[in-house]
């Protein structure tokens, strides 16, 4: 059987060739992780990316919001602007995009429609 690499996991194979120099957004949730677990945002900051702004769609960066709630724009534990694409902002702002140079997307998916 073959093995499936995630995008994020070719990302990390060389991740200054696509990104190095540059301002980083990441749109992503809890479920994108690596193999080890390890989420997108800690992996690239670990890699010595520079993530300057971060992007969570509904239940927010860590997942814990009920659903339907809104959810207000914050910082992580590293000061890095988290901003809520769920409720009264929907995609991000021209103000919000402001903060990067390039956006990487990295949000697991159940693959089913109804949801």
């Amino acid at each position: 059987m073959p093995i499936i690499h995630t995008g994020l996991e070719q990302l990390m194979r060389d991740p200054a060739a696509l990104l190095g120099g540059r301002r980083v957004g990441l749109a992503t949730h809890a479920a994108a992780v690596l193999p080890n677990l390890g989420s997108a945002n800690t992996t690239l900051l670990a890699a010595g990316l520079r993530l300057t702004a971060l992007f969570s769609p509904e239940h927010g960066l860590d997942g814990s919001a009920a659903p339907g709630a809104t959810i207000a724009h914050a910082q992580d534990t590293s000061g890095i602007p988290i901003f809520s694409l769920y409720g009264d902002t929907l995609r991000p702002s021209l103000a919000m995009l402001e903060h990067i140079d390039v956006l990487v997307f990295d949000m697991q998916d159940v693959g089913a429609r109804y949801y």
